[in-house]
């Protein structure tokens, strides 16, 4: 299943494979797919899933969300980002629709959610439609 939506002025397509999907409408509470892109000491890329965040939070569905960020982190371990440590925002947040990604790709294995995002090489901005332009769904 693909979708669209718009984060930071930018068009970002969500594809959720069958099994994503199936367990997103199996689900009695949405979740919200975080999405980081993490600056430091290594430039690296995840995407987790939460209940709940703080924060701007766009839906995709009525079962999922999806939040971008730019980070970094105090620790340059990626064991211990993967773990549980907290990101601060990279000073670059207010930039933040220079680093959304193109694609996001939702799966589902081993009864947890997955996640990964890419970029394509070339892409227009989001013409401004009078709207708030941090997060607006299609």
């Amino acid at each position: 299943m693909k979708y669209s939506v718009t984060l930071y002025g930018k068009r970002v397509q969500v594809e959720l494979s069958r099994r994503a999907g199936k367990a997103l409408q199996a689900r009695e509470k949405p979740v919200v797919a975080v999405v980081h892109l993490i600056f430091g000491c290594m430039l690296a890329k995840r995407v987790w899933f939460r209940d709940a965040v703080d924060g701007e939070v766009v839906a995709v569905t009525d079962k999922l969300g999806m939040a971008f960020n730019t980070v970094r982190y105090a620790v340059c371990s990626l064991k211990l980002i993967d773990g549980g440590a907290e990101p601060e925002d990279f000073p670059l947040a207010l930039e933040k629709g220079r680093f959304v990604p193109d694609i996001v790709f939702i799966d589902y294995r081993k009864h947890e959610f997955t996640g990964e995002f890419s970029y394509t090489s070339a892409r227009e901005p989001v013409q401004d439609t009078g709207t708030d332009p941090v997060l607006e769904t299609r």
